[in-house]
Protein backbone atom coordinates (compact mmCIF):
# COMPACT_ATOMS: atom_id res chain seq x y z
CA UNK A 1 0.00 0.00 0.00
CA UNK A 2 2.73 2.74 1.13
CA UNK A 3 4.29 1.93 -2.53
CA UNK A 4 1.59 2.46 -4.33
CA UNK A 5 0.91 5.65 -2.77
CA UNK A 6 4.56 6.62 -2.87
CA UNK A 7 4.12 6.16 -7.08
CA UNK A 8 1.13 8.18 -7.27
CA UNK A 9 1.04 11.63 -8.32
CA UNK A 10 0.24 14.11 -5.95
CA UNK A 11 -2.87 16.28 -6.81
CA UNK A 12 -1.19 19.35 -5.33
CA UNK A 13 2.03 19.06 -6.53
CA UNK A 14 1.54 16.90 -9.53
CA UNK A 15 4.41 14.48 -8.61
CA UNK A 16 5.12 11.33 -6.69
CA UNK A 17 6.26 11.39 -2.77
CA UNK A 18 9.19 9.02 -4.14
CA UNK A 19 10.22 11.76 -7.05
CA UNK A 20 10.06 14.63 -4.69
CA UNK A 21 12.41 12.37 -1.74
CA UNK A 22 15.05 10.44 -3.94
CA UNK A 23 14.79 12.34 -7.14
CA UNK A 24 13.56 8.92 -8.83
CA UNK A 25 10.43 6.89 -9.41
CA UNK A 26 10.61 3.74 -7.60
CA UNK A 27 10.33 0.14 -9.37
CA UNK A 28 6.41 -1.20 -9.24
CA UNK A 29 5.27 -4.46 -10.21
CA UNK A 30 3.48 -2.92 -13.12
CA UNK A 31 6.05 -2.85 -16.50
CA UNK A 32 7.30 0.53 -17.42
CA UNK A 33 9.84 2.18 -19.97
CA UNK A 34 12.75 3.91 -17.74
CA UNK A 35 12.69 7.97 -18.47
CA UNK A 36 15.67 10.10 -17.69
CA UNK A 37 13.13 12.74 -17.20
CA UNK A 38 14.80 15.29 -14.21
CA UNK A 39 13.12 16.52 -11.34
CA UNK A 40 12.86 20.63 -10.89
CA UNK A 41 11.77 21.79 -7.26
CA UNK A 42 10.50 25.04 -8.20
CA UNK A 43 7.81 23.77 -10.59
CA UNK A 44 6.46 21.87 -7.46
CA UNK A 45 6.64 24.77 -5.67
CA UNK A 46 4.91 27.19 -7.32
CA UNK A 47 2.17 24.26 -8.30
CA UNK A 48 1.98 23.45 -4.83
CA UNK A 49 1.33 27.59 -3.84
CA UNK A 50 -0.93 27.58 -6.36
CA UNK A 51 -2.78 25.10 -5.02
CA UNK A 52 -2.67 26.37 -1.55
CA UNK A 53 -4.27 29.91 -2.62
CA UNK A 54 -6.80 28.73 -4.13
CA UNK A 55 -7.98 26.57 -1.09
CA UNK A 56 -7.45 29.97 0.75
CA UNK A 57 -9.50 31.80 -1.40
CA UNK A 58 -12.39 29.21 -1.11
CA UNK A 59 -12.26 28.60 2.51
CA UNK A 60 -11.96 32.62 2.89
CA UNK A 61 -15.05 33.24 0.89
CA UNK A 62 -17.04 30.46 2.65
CA UNK A 63 -16.46 32.30 6.64
CA UNK A 64 -16.77 35.87 4.91
CA UNK A 65 -13.49 36.33 5.85
CA UNK A 66 -12.15 39.94 5.64
CA UNK A 67 -8.54 41.76 6.82
CA UNK A 68 -9.22 44.02 9.96
CA UNK A 69 -8.58 47.54 8.99
CA UNK A 70 -7.08 48.55 12.54
CA UNK A 71 -4.10 51.12 13.07
CA UNK A 72 -1.84 52.73 15.44
CA UNK A 73 -4.39 55.16 17.24
CA UNK A 74 -7.69 53.55 16.54
CA UNK A 75 -10.04 52.58 19.68
CA UNK A 76 -11.85 49.53 20.01
CA UNK A 77 -14.00 46.68 22.18
CA UNK A 78 -12.53 43.77 23.70
CA UNK A 79 -14.55 40.68 23.78
CA UNK A 80 -15.32 39.12 26.99
CA UNK A 81 -16.91 36.45 28.66
CA UNK A 82 -20.49 35.11 28.43
CA UNK A 83 -21.62 35.70 32.41
CA UNK A 84 -25.28 35.72 31.68
CA UNK A 85 -28.12 35.81 29.22
CA UNK A 86 -28.05 39.92 29.73
CA UNK A 87 -24.12 40.13 28.91
CA UNK A 88 -22.86 41.55 25.83
CA UNK A 89 -20.16 39.85 23.37
CA UNK A 90 -17.87 43.08 23.83
CA UNK A 91 -17.02 45.26 26.82
CA UNK A 92 -18.06 48.53 26.68
CA UNK A 93 -14.84 50.24 27.70
CA UNK A 94 -12.76 51.07 24.45
CA UNK A 95 -9.17 50.98 24.58
CA UNK A 96 -6.81 52.85 22.36
CA UNK A 97 -4.17 51.01 19.99
CA UNK A 98 -0.68 51.32 20.39
CA UNK A 99 1.43 49.26 19.26
CA UNK A 100 0.33 46.50 15.91
CA UNK A 101 2.70 43.11 15.51
CA UNK A 102 0.81 40.57 13.08
CA UNK A 103 -2.14 39.69 14.68
CA UNK A 104 -1.12 40.86 18.07
CA UNK A 105 -2.74 44.06 19.02
CA UNK A 106 -0.92 46.26 21.89
CA UNK A 107 -3.52 48.03 23.89
CA UNK A 108 -4.25 50.65 26.44
CA UNK A 109 -6.69 51.83 28.73
CA UNK A 110 -7.84 55.42 29.98
CA UNK A 111 -5.97 54.48 33.03
CA UNK A 112 -2.80 54.04 31.02
CA UNK A 113 -2.37 49.73 31.94
CA UNK A 114 -1.29 47.87 28.85
CA UNK A 115 -2.95 44.73 27.49
CA UNK A 116 -1.55 42.47 24.66
CA UNK A 117 -4.70 40.53 22.68
CA UNK A 118 -5.38 38.86 19.37
CA UNK A 119 -6.62 40.99 16.55
CA UNK A 120 -9.54 38.57 16.40
CA UNK A 121 -10.37 39.40 20.04
CA UNK A 122 -11.10 43.04 18.89
CA UNK A 123 -13.99 45.34 17.21
CA UNK A 124 -13.15 49.06 16.26
CA UNK A 125 -14.99 51.10 18.08
CA UNK A 126 -17.06 54.04 15.96
CA UNK A 127 -17.94 57.16 18.23
CA UNK A 128 -21.62 57.00 18.96
CA UNK A 129 -23.80 60.16 16.70
CA UNK A 130 -24.30 63.46 17.83
CA UNK A 131 -27.82 63.89 18.91
CA UNK A 132 -31.20 65.24 17.07
CA UNK A 133 -31.02 68.14 19.97
CA UNK A 134 -27.31 69.11 18.88
CA UNK A 135 -28.08 69.11 15.44
CA UNK A 136 -31.29 71.45 15.77
CA UNK A 137 -28.87 73.59 17.93
CA UNK A 138 -26.89 74.31 14.72
CA UNK A 139 -29.89 74.72 12.56
CA UNK A 140 -31.27 77.56 14.97
CA UNK A 141 -28.30 79.00 17.15
CA UNK A 142 -29.47 80.63 20.35
CA UNK A 143 -29.24 84.45 19.00
CA UNK A 144 -31.08 83.50 15.98
CA UNK A 145 -34.60 84.43 16.90
CA UNK A 146 -37.01 81.17 15.18
CA UNK A 147 -39.89 82.53 13.47
CA UNK A 148 -43.41 81.73 15.30
CA UNK A 149 -46.92 81.12 13.39
CA UNK A 150 -49.54 83.32 14.32
CA UNK A 151 -52.79 81.19 14.84
CA UNK A 152 -55.32 81.85 12.00
CA UNK A 153 -58.76 82.88 13.34
CA UNK A 154 -61.14 79.87 12.27
CA UNK A 155 -64.25 80.31 10.27
CA UNK A 156 -67.87 80.57 12.31
CA UNK A 157 -69.61 77.97 10.99
CA UNK A 158 -73.70 78.74 10.48
CA UNK A 159 -75.56 77.31 12.91
CA UNK A 160 -78.04 74.36 11.61
CA UNK A 161 -81.61 73.68 12.30
CA UNK A 162 -82.40 71.07 14.26
CA UNK A 163 -84.44 68.07 13.27
CA UNK A 164 -87.04 66.86 14.57
CA UNK A 165 -87.27 62.72 14.29
CA UNK A 166 -90.18 60.45 14.92
CA UNK A 167 -90.13 57.63 17.27
CA UNK A 168 -90.05 54.26 15.08
CA UNK A 169 -92.77 51.95 15.59
CA UNK A 170 -91.90 49.11 17.57
CA UNK A 171 -91.31 46.13 14.47
CA UNK A 172 -88.71 48.90 12.94
CA UNK A 173 -86.80 49.48 15.96
CA UNK A 174 -82.87 48.24 16.31
CA UNK A 175 -82.13 45.36 18.70
CA UNK A 176 -80.46 46.92 21.47
CA UNK A 177 -76.41 45.87 21.72
CA UNK A 178 -76.57 45.24 25.27
CA UNK A 179 -79.68 42.84 25.77
CA UNK A 180 -80.21 41.44 29.18
CA UNK A 181 -78.58 38.06 30.58
CA UNK A 182 -80.84 34.72 30.10
CA UNK A 183 -82.57 33.63 33.00
CA UNK A 184 -82.06 29.94 34.16
CA UNK A 185 -85.79 28.30 34.06
CA UNK A 186 -86.81 28.34 37.31
CA UNK A 187 -88.97 24.86 36.90
CA UNK A 188 -88.32 21.94 39.60
CA UNK A 189 -86.78 19.05 38.10
CA UNK A 190 -86.77 15.82 39.30
CA UNK A 191 -84.46 13.18 38.81
CA UNK A 192 -85.69 9.86 37.56
CA UNK A 193 -85.94 6.45 40.19
CA UNK A 194 -84.19 4.46 38.80
CA UNK A 195 -81.38 6.39 40.16
CA UNK A 196 -82.78 5.60 43.87
CA UNK A 197 -83.18 9.45 44.88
Amino acid sequence: MLRNYRTTPHQSTGETPAMMLMHRELRTKLPSVKSNKSYDDTRAQQVDAKAKQQAKEYADGKRRAREKDLKIGDKVLLRQPHTNKYSTQFSSVSFTIIKINGSQLELQDQYGQKYKRNSAHAKKYHEPAERKDEEDDTEHPANEQVPQQVPQPEEETPPQPEQVTQPLPHSQQPLSVHSPPRKRSARKTKPPERFGY
